[in-house]
C-alpha cells in the first residue's frame, strides 16, 4: 500500500487509486475541544463535557468512531504505562489513613470505597 503524508487538498495514492484528501481541520478541532472543555476558563462545565462529548467526537475532531476508539485505547495504554505503578495499586495503610482523614474533614467519615462519595 502506497501512503504518503499530505498537505490539505493534495492527492494521494492508496492501493493504486488516486483520491483527493479532505481538509478536516483536525488541529483546529483539537484546539476548539481544549478551549471549550479543558482550558483554565472553559466554555463548558465538567457536567456539560460528560453529557455532550460522548456523542460529539465526530463534530469536534472530525474523525469517525473507530478512529476515536483507537485513539482512546492508545491514550489509555500510555496512561496505564506511565501511572499504573503509582495510582493503580492497592492503597497502603498510609494511603488509607490519609484518605480517611481527608474524607472526614469533608464530612464523609469512613468513606473510602467511592472516589466520588456518591455510593
Amino acid at each position: 500500500m502506497n501512503v504518503c503524508t499530505l498537505q490539505s487538498g493534495e492527492s494521494s495514492r492508496v492501493c493504486g487509486y488516486k483520491r483527493k484528501s479532505k481538509n478536516r481541520e483536525r488541529v483546529a478541532g483539537a484546539r476548539r475541544l481544549f478551549k471549550d472543555y479543558f482550558a483554565d476558563c472553559p466554555v463548558y462545565s465538567e457536567h456539560d463535557f460528560r453529557r455532550r462529548f460522548r456523542d460529539a467526537v465526530d463534530e469536534y475532531l472530525r474523525i469517525g468512531a473507530s478512529i476515536a476508539l483507537e485513539c482512546l485505547k492508545t491514550f489509555y495504554r500510555g496512561m496505564h504505562e506511565i501511572f499504573s505503578e503509582q495510582y493503580l495499586r492497592q492503597p497502603t495503610s498510609e494511603d488509607v489513613a490519609r484518605l480517611n482523614a481527608e474524607n472526614a474533614r469533608r464530612g464523609f467519615p469512613g468513606m473510602l470505597g467511592s472516589i466520588d462519595c456518591m455510593h
